[in-house]
């Protein structure tokens, strides 16, 4: 890499991801969020996802976040293989929106489709008390607590989350790192990582059922969406 701003961008990404130092993430976020954001509106499946594109872009981040640690980083040689990366990522948020969307339109038509087992809705509304009471224990203050419900359960945009409890948080910036680190933590827990083993289905699968914005045994996007 000649370019010294291609240097310097490529290792504002390495603090990033291989060290997960907050202020370089916050700054990752500000200099990017517009190309995200671009890209998220111009993929064809945007207007069909039926969510906020500041909420679609923070599951971009977040989807690489997760993906690329100090082991994985090696794998991306330069600045233009990040970015690509993070496109991708912005496109497969969209695409998730827009799965979920379709599968909330099943379950509210499910005309030709087979009516549920309610022993298999037993066990998952099980399963699914089992998961909130795990997370409760975990949610160590107000700010987590208020966090993940307004976030992960309710799907409230942190623009409007600054605007409602702007005592926990001072700006969108916040809220998007606080959500990181708050994944990052539930994922590593072990009540978390104990269910995911116990609940999750054949290996690639992921999770039979899901919790939705509205309640724990709900569909859509939820508190699985984002934790899983």
């Amino acid at each position: 890499m000649d370019d010294p701003k291609e240097r310097e961008a490529y290792q504002l990404f390495r603090r990033a991801l291989v060290f997960r130092d907050e202020e370089a993430w916050r700054a990752l976020y500000a200099r990017y969020q517009g190309l995200v954001t671009t890209w998220v509106r111009r993929h064809s499946g945007f207007a069909h996802a039926s969510e906020p594109v500041e909420w679609l872009v923070n599951r971009a981040f977040e989807k690489m976040f997760v993906a690329i640690d100090e082991t994985k980083f090696g794998h991306f040689p330069d600045l233009p293989s990040l970015l690509r990366y993070l496109q991708m990522c912005a496109h497969s948020a969209v695409v998730d929106a827009v799965r979920r969307r379709e599968r909330a339109l099943l379950v509210e038509d499910p005309k030709g489709h087979s009516p549920p087992d309610p022993e298999v809705e037993a066990v998952e509304r099980m399963a699914m008390q089992e998961l909130w009471e795990a997370l409760e224990s975990i949610l160590v203050d107000e700010r987590d607590r208020v966090l993940f419900h307004e976030s992960f359960v309710n799907g409230t945009p942190p623009r409007e989350l600054v605007r409602r409890r702007g005592d926990l948080f001072r700006s969108v910036e916040e809220v998007y790192t606080a959500k990181r680190t708050l994944l990052s933590r539930l994922r590593r827990h072990p009540r978390i990582q104990a269910f995911r083993r116990k609940h999750d289905g054949p290996a690639g699968a992921g999770p039979s059922w899901g919790v939705g914005r509205d309640s724990p045994a709900g569909g859509g996007r939820g508190v699985l969406a984002g934790l899983f």
